[in-house]
């Protein structure tokens, strides 16, 4: 389901009436299709520079409950190389499903997709939500950056790191999967940036990630303002507003989980 886009060409001429040239047309649709290639930060530079106004606001959703950390678990005995992607438990099922009732009362609108990073227990995390939000799934390999296999160097964001497609909707048969690009140059910064962007002014973005996302999005440079974010439990939702005019981010901390809403 990889996308390839076009390069738009465009003719114009000159005020002095010279024969027509064939130059680059360099706009904000044509930025968005650069991010097809490796060259990610030069092409979110230049959207970046675009000038937008208004907010974004952002919502990170953590993945329930892990088979790994439950206690007496046999994971690390079975799981081959795939040490670092185990799979949600029934709890964790459960879990994600509270979240997904909860996201329904505070979204504006039901997202029609979520960005989700390709690991199992988000995927799995992301499914339960995307059944209840009647959503479709965009897998983002830059929401994966930020999980500490990743970000150690111990595990390379490169798509054979991950499940196939046919894995993944063997793992989730009711899985909606819509075209995505492979970048695995994203960072998460970048990636959470690019993803605030393309939505545009006075929208939501629903994302699917890990704890560590959270946090250092919080600890940020980038985040000039609110709360920063230490305790993040299984299915907590955290919330973000990004700014497209000063390119910053202000935390409004953890606001739910799903102990809150169902104790």
């Amino acid at each position: 389901m990889m996308k390839q886009r076009d390069a738009e060409i465009e003719f114009e001429q000159d005020e002095n009436k010279e024969e027509p040239k064939m130059t680059t047309v360099v706009t904000e649709t044509r930025i968005i299709n650069s991010l097809n290639t490796k060259d990610t930060t030069l092409a979110l530079k230049k959207l970046s520079e675009i000038r937008q106004t208004g907010t974004v606001t952002l919502y990170l959703v953590r993945h329930g409950e892990r088979l790994d950390e439950v206690r007496g678990n046999t994971f690390r005995e079975n799981c081959g190389e795939q040490w670092y992607n185990p799979p949600l438990t029934e709890v964790g099922k459960t879990q994600a499903y509270n979240t997904a009732i909860y996201l329904k009362t505070i979204l504006k609108k039901l997202p029609p997709i979520l960005h989700v990073s390709p690991l199992s227990r988000t995927v799995q995390t992301a499914a339960e939500i995307a059944n209840c939000l009647n959503s479709s799934i965009e897998l983002v390999p830059g929401l994966a950056h930020c999980a500490a296999a990743f970000s150690s160097g111990n595990v390379l964001l490169q798509q054979s790191s991950f499940l196939s497609e046919s894995d993944i909707v063997a793992l989730c048969p009711s899985i909606k999967l819509v075209e995505y690009e492979w970048i695995d140059t994203d960072t998460f910064i970048d990636c959470i940036i690019r993803l605030c962007l393309l939505s545009g002014a006075n929208s939501e973005v629903v994302c699917i990630t890990h704890r560590e996302a959270m946090r250092n999005l919080s600890k940020s440079h980038l985040c000039t303002s609110g709360k920063s974010i230490h305790s993040t439990p299984y299915c907590c939702v955290a919330k973000f507003t990004y700014n497209l005019e000063t390119k910053t981010f202000e935390s409004h901390g953890i606001i739910s989980n799903y102990k809150e809403i169902y104790p």
